[in-house]
């Protein structure tokens, strides 16, 4: 779905990388890639965790996360907290990327992920915009003292009906 999107972009200056496991479809996204004629503009870099992974956010400029179905992404949250606006489809269900207009939430087909990427790319206002407003869904949300208290909530009401 992914390529199919990059393939409506016709912008030169665009350029794309695909981070993520290998998970049995690498070939295909190679041929994919070359059936389209993007190899210039798309670079497929799998297995990328910790240090290696903090420096591709740090290079990129947008976050996509066109999945077809989503529980809770943690590769949404990660992109967030460095402050990537982000494209993500309406099945990885994260509302809060509305409410906090840290990005655009789109249909997950080609064309509704082309445009959402080509709305923060062409509009570096709203891109800014959007990545400022990342960091704070993280910070009023996800943080560390937020996320200790939640489970401390649930611990204490656990406790409690035991007792």
């Amino acid at each position: 779905m992914l390529i199919e999107a990059i393939s409506q972009i016709t912008d030169p200056n665009l350029h794309f990388v695909i981070a993520g496991p290998d998970d049995g479809f690498l070939l295909e996204l190679k041929e994919l890639i070359k059936e389209k004629n993007l190899g210039k503009r798309v670079t497929l870099w799998h297995g990328c965790f910790g240090e290696e992974r903090a420096q591709l956010f740090k290079a990129s400029d947008i976050f996509v996360y066109p999945s077809y179905s989503e529980g809770f992404s943690l590769g949404i949250l990660e992109a967030a907290s460095v402050g990537l606006p982000l494209v993500i489809t309406t099945k990885c269900y994260f509302d809060q990327v509305r409410k906090y207009n840290a990005g655009v939430i789109v249909e997950p087909n080609p064309e509704s992920i082309a445009k959402g990427i080509l709305q923060l790319a062409r509009d570096p206002k709203k891109r800014n915009q959007a990545a400022d407003n990342s960091k704070r869904l993280i910070k009023e949300n996800y943080s560390i003292e937020i996320v200790g208290e939640q489970l401390l909530s649930i611990y204490r009401k656990s406790m409690s009906e035991k007792a």
